[in-house]
């Protein structure tokens, strides 16, 4: 009998104190209230607005780097580039249009291939202008099997996915200096 008293008179008194708690918060946020002002939060949502759109234009940051590694991975031993350009379509295609020589026809074709296979990294390839050179004499020739061993250039257009070419920055655990004699310090 006298625990229930105790326990009657505890529960009485903790809901006076968190009452007097709610009645202090409601105080607080009522007086918050009476200073909001709309500039505040005018000059706020700007600045809200400016950093979502910094964060959108990091996270769509594309790497020049990754693009020439993969196009580096791209590209057959015998084949060379002897112009390279590039261009950036909004924020989800970078357009990579160059020019290719090759050693033979074959060596085209294969390039070819190998371009067309990466789906994920490639998602458009598109080859023009292909021309196979001739002999120093200015007559036609058909394009047979005897041409198969005489330098071919043509223009491939590519289209990269700016998700693929994710820009990774240097992290500061990975960085070195050389040692030698002028970067020591000697205690």
């Amino acid at each position: 009998m006298f625990a229930s008293l105790l326990a009657s008179g505890a529960s009485y008194l903790y809901k006076n104190y968190t009452t007097s708690l709610l009645q202090n918060e409601v105080s607080l946020l009522n007086a918050e209230i009476g200073t909001f002002s709309v500039g505040d939060l005018s000059i706020v949502s700007e600045f809200d607005l400016t950093l979502q759109r910094a964060t959108d234009r990091i996270n769509n940051t594309a790497s020049v780097a990754a693009a020439l590694d993969a196009i580096e991975l791209a590209i057959a031993q015998p084949v060379q580039i002897t112009s390279l350009s590039m261009e950036r379509s909004g924020d989800e295609h970078i357009l990579l249009v160059a020019e290719i020589a090759a050693q033979s026809f074959d060596a085209a074709l294969f390039q070819r291939n190998l371009l067309g296979a990466d789906q994920n990294l490639f998602t458009k390839v598109a080859i023009d202008d292909v021309s196979i050179a001739t002999s120093a004499d200015d007559e036609p020739q058909a394009i047979d099997v005897s041409l198969a061993s005489q330098p071919v250039t043509f223009t491939v257009s590519l289209q990269m996915p700016i998700e693929s070419l994710s820009y990774s920055g240097v992290q500061a655990d990975s960085v070195s200096a050389p040692v030698s004699a002028d970067n020591q310090i000697t205690l």
